[in-house]
Parts: C-alpha cells; sequence; structure tokens
C-alpha cells in the first residue's frame, strides 16, 4: 500500500470593502484628485465607479480625477474587485454626494 502527502497553501482573507465612506465637494473647473481605498480580500485591487460628475473618471487603481464641468450632487456607487479567484466584488453607494459647487 502506498501513501502520498503533499501540503498545501490555504489563504483565509478578511472580508473585502470598500473604504472610503465619503468623497470631498469639488468646483466647476477646478481640478479635482482623490484616491479611493478598499481592506481585505485578496490585492491588488481593480475599482470602478457610477454616477461620477461630469468631467470626473476613475481609473482602476481607485483615483478619481478630472475637471468637473456641470455643479449638482451626485450619488456615487464604487466599486472594487480583487485578485482571488474566484474575484470577489465589493460596493459601496457613498452616503455623503460628492457636491460640485459653482465657481462665483
Amino acid at each position: 500500500m502506498s501513501k502520498a502527502t503533499s501540503t498545501l497553501p490555504l489563504n483565509v482573507l478578511d472580508v473585502l470593502k470598500v473604504s472610503t465612506t465619503a468623497l470631498p465637494n469639488g468646483d466647476v473647473g477646478q481640478s479635482y484628485s482623490f484616491q479611493c481605498s478598499a481592506i481585505g480580500g485578496l490585492p491588488p485591487y481593480s475599482f470602478s465607479a457610477l454616477n461620477l460628475p461630469v468631467g470626473l473618471s476613475m481609473d482602476a487603481h481607485g483615483l478619481i480625477t478630472g475637471t468637473p464641468s456641470v455643479a449638482g450632487v451626485a450619488n456615487v456607487e464604487i466599486d472594487v474587485v480583487d485578485a482571488a479567484v474566484p474575484a470577489v466584488v465589493a460596493t459601496a453607494p457613498i452616503v455623503a454626494p460628492v457636491v460640485v459647487e459653482p465657481v462665483v
């Protein structure tokens, strides 16, 4: 009778979540930049956002940049995906919305 033994790694990860809870206000026509963050899961993370104000965009690293062109309130939703297989997705609606003020 034969016996084989193998040692395998087992990663136990914290729950993935977006750790950004609010976004700073911006001004129409003024440059905007803010880095969003996440915790848990298996880095590296890939970010995306819905409902950003006109003129702003988010890169895959969670950096929101641009120049807002329209005043108003945007209820932004941030999604993050981790590198686990299968990947885990976390979504965070930002409770405090981005307010873009007109320059006076």
